[in-house]
């Protein structure tokens, strides 16, 4: 794993409905999250579990050139392609009842 950048402060408290993670930023940790924006404006973070504290820090992965998105991987056949047609909508004719 590379090194960490650190951001926020995680406290976990316990209720009655389950786990509720506290995270808090200082300005630091604003301006950590704004310099490690993606692209699209979009920083992401990710929290682990150390012992009985959890560590928030920046996830910085970005996929190398073999990486493929799933929408390119995968190729969508249509199995109706008659319904392809814009032009082709139900009409009253059409209902059986």
């Amino acid at each position: 794993m590379s090194e960490l950048t650190l951001c926020g402060v995680v406290r976990v408290v316990t209720s009655k409905y389950g786990d509720i993670f506290k995270i808090g930023f200082s300005e630091e940790h604003i301006n950590i999250l704004k310099e490690n924006s993606n692209e699209a404006g979009w920083t992401n973070v990710q929290l682990i579990k150390k012992g009985k504290r959890y560590i928030c820090h920046i996830n910085n992965w970005k996929p190398d050139g073999n990486y493929k998105k799933k929408e390119e991987e995968t190729e969508i056949k249509n199995e109706f392609p008659e319904n392809d047609k814009e032009d082709n909508y139900m009409t009253d004719e059409d209902v059986p009842f």
